[in-house]
């Protein structure tokens, strides 16, 4: 039977194509004439379809179809569409079953010029699976952050904002103090000044009063 895992349409030719397989090999497999049907914890069955990734002879890497089903091997065939079209640079395979690889995807890395069975067929670990294997583990993660990290994070930032607060304030102080005492003492200054200027003004005022009582005790007995 056709498996349900999908493969391109020929109006598909000209883009990067999207695959599904059920699983994907972790190891090398040694003979794709009588390849185990084990694969990632999966049990495979005729017609199902797998990724080859980690062949040493890494041509042989790429999507194949299970055949018949023989005491727990099969043997291996590319996909069909695969065999007509090749891979385009950036196709991508998701991969919907096991242990390891299951619920993410693979890209193929090469550039052109890409020849099935010559080229050295490359599929990476595509980022944007591979990175958190659910969005419940990232909310997990997010909400473990947010209530302990988070929290230790914010009373850190305060206690180093009182911190700052604290020191400036007490050079505030000491800036404000230098300057109550600069003025203090520039009042003293003026004081004794004026104190000075007003003493030399009053010997001033007793010198002139004295000319005057002179000058008039002339003039009364000039008169006389």
């Amino acid at each position: 039977m056709p498996s349900p895992y999908g493969s391109p349409q020929a109006s598909d030719k000209a883009k990067p194509f999207f695959y599904g397989v059920r699983a994907s090999y972790t190891t090398n497999l040694a003979s794709l004439l009588a390849a185990t049907t084990t694969c990632d914890g999966v049990t495979l069955v005729e017609d199902d379809l797998a990724l080859l990734t980690e062949q040493t002879a890494s041509e042989t890497n790429g999507i194949y179809k299970v055949g018949a089903v023989t005491n727990g091997t099969a043997p291996l065939t590319r996909e069909v569409a695969i065999s007509s079209y090749g891979y385009p640079p950036g196709t991508r395979v998701f991969i919907s079953e096991g242990t390891t690889r299951g619920n993410t995807e693979r890209q193929l890395t090469n550039n052109l010029p890409i020849v099935l069975g010559t080229t050295s067929l490359v599929f990476a670990a595509y980022p944007a699976l591979a990175t958190f294997t659910s969005l419940e583990s990232r909310l997990s993660l997010d909400e473990s952050v947010t209530s302990a990290s988070a929290v230790t994070s914010l009373d850190t930032r305060v206690s180093t904002e009182l911190s700052t607060r604290t020191s400036a304030d007490a050079s505030l102080v000491v800036v404000c103090s230098a300057n109550l005492s600069s003025r203090v003492s520039a009042d003293a200054s003026l004081a004794v000044v004026a104190s000075t200027n007003l003493s030399a003004l009053t010997s001033s005022v007793v010198s002139l009063t004295t000319r005057l009582s002179s000058e008039e005790s002339k003039l009364t007995s000039h008169i006389g």
